[in-house]
């Protein structure tokens, strides 16, 4: 019965890594540069604005995975129980 609920709670840690690892993963890039030229492309704007645009958008992007990774982080670590 013990073997059974560590076996248990081991597969249960994997999956959550599992998931954990797959999410880091897919927002690390949260919008990847061939969907960042295709949206910018259907728009009639100016080569100096689609710049502006292209900087922003990267910047905030960088910033969201920073903000993802400091979550994942902060929700990996070990934390007292509150009670």
């Amino acid at each position: 019965m013990v073997r059974r609920n560590l076996r248990i709670e081991q597969a249960a840690r994997e999956r959550y890594q599992q998931a954990m690892h797959s999410s880091r993963m897919k927002c690390a890039r949260p919008f990847p540069p061939s969907g960042l030229q295709e949206l910018i492309s259907r728009y009639a704007l100016t080569e100096e604005k689609r710049k502006q645009i292209a900087l922003l958008i990267n910047s905030e992007s960088k910033r969201l995975a920073r903000m993802v990774e400091i979550f994942l982080t902060w929700s990996d670590s070990p934390r007292e129980q509150m009670g």
